[in-house]
């Protein structure tokens, strides 16, 4: 069976496809960057742990994504997901896994996760984004009306024993303190 069709599978037999629930057309995430070795490059699904993927880069290999949202609209947001490489197969959806020593999120998808995490989107340049809602960088800290984030970066990363090179979200407003990390945009492109 094709990706794109394995995943309308997958989706159809979770129950994402049913209901108010939108399921995309697939596509892949692929890397726009300055650097000329990573622009270009497209993100594929790795063993992050058990039930647990990373984005990351492996020469020749790409994953199939979907975004699963629940307003038909132009751009709306809804939750990033793909397919995993799992026994039986099944979906997940990407939420930034944050630990506390770092400035460096990890986006990661997880078994049994699908229809839940970070709320993500595609800007009108098919660019990944983040909306977020809060201002705390001015007193009083309050919220805002949305406004779309890219705070992607391509960076040397370690979770759970793994070591890849992996997208990665740098928090709040600094450089990623991860030197290795290099700053890109994400963009989908439809299969």
């Amino acid at each position: 069976m094709k990706a794109p069709a394995l995943l309308l599978a997958l989706a159809a037999a979770s129950g994402l496809a049913a209901g108010a629930n939108n399921i995309s057309k697939p596509f892949n995430l692929v890397i726009k960057s300055s650097d000329k070795g990573l622009n270009g490059q497209a993100f594929g699904q790795c063993h992050t742990g058990a039930g647990i993927e990373s984005m990351c880069l492996i020469k020749g290999y790409k994953s199939t994504y979907f975004l699963e949202t629940w307003q038909d609209g132009e751009e709306p947001d809804g939750f990033l997901e793909c397919a995993l490489h799992s026994q039986p197969p099944t979906t997940g959806s990407m939420s930034f896994h944050i630990d506390p020593s770092s400035n460096v999120a990890l986006p990661l998808f997880s078994a049994g996760a699908a229809g839940a995490g970070q709320l993500a989107g595609f800007d009108k340049k098919g660019e990944l984004k983040i909306k977020v809602y809060v201002e705390d960088t001015t007193l009083p800290p309050g919220g805002t009306p949305p406004r779309a984030l890219k705070h992607w970066y391509v960076c040397d990363t370690y979770f759970q024993a793994y070591s890849y090179k992996t997208l990665a979200w740098v928090l709040g407003v600094g450089k990623p303190q991860n030197p290795s990390c290099v700053k890109v945009q994400v963009r989908r492109e439809f299969i």
